[in-house]
């Protein structure tokens, strides 16, 4: 962080904040202090989003709007929102600047992340509205149709299963 200032090298500075911001959300401790990492976690990607935006790298933000998504997902539950809410904000910011024609494979990995996010989302699988439905679908047909990598694939017809199971 000496070397790779904000000033100087604001990418690199972004991108090392953002592998932070990782870290710390996966530090393993007791749960009275996870919540401690969670926030230092989310300062973390907080910084790098300040540093790197939409306009000036679109690629290195969607990442970390990605990553953020991942991490909020494995914070412990907060008092006044949910986590899984934030972390679909931030995929679908991703989602944005990833598109089908030039980036299917971190898209497809963005869309899986999202729809992992919509089944921890604060309802009970039953009480699963139409149009959540709908769109966890599409989701997931979307990465069946662009996909580069078989896993991905097999992991949205995993999701497409669920989701039967739901009709």
């Amino acid at each position: 962080m000496r070397t790779f200032t904000r000033d100087k090298h604001p990418e690199v500075y972004a991108d090392l904040q953002q592998q932070l911001g990782l870290i710390y959300a996966e530090i393993p401790d007791d749960a009275k202090k996870k919540g401690m990492w969670a926030a230092i976690s989310s300062t973390a990607f907080q910084e790098a989003m300040s540093v790197c935006d939409n306009a000036t790298n679109p690629q290195l933000y969607a990442a970390i709007c990605n990553h953020y998504g991942n991490a909020l997902l494995k914070f412990p539950q907060a008092k006044l929102t949910d986590n899984a809410e934030k972390a679909l904000y931030y995929y679908n910011e991703a989602l944005e600047l990833r598109p089908a024609t030039t980036s299917a494979g971190p898209r497809s990995i963005t869309l899986l992340n999202y729809l992992e996010a919509q089944w921890q989302l604060g309802t009970d699988e039953d009480e699963l509205d139409e149009a959540r439905f709908s769109d966890m679908l599409q989701k997931a047909e979307d990465i069946i149709a662009i996909s580069p990598d078989e896993s991905l694939v097999d992991q949205a017809r995993e999701h497409i299963s669920r989701l039967d199971l739901l009709k």
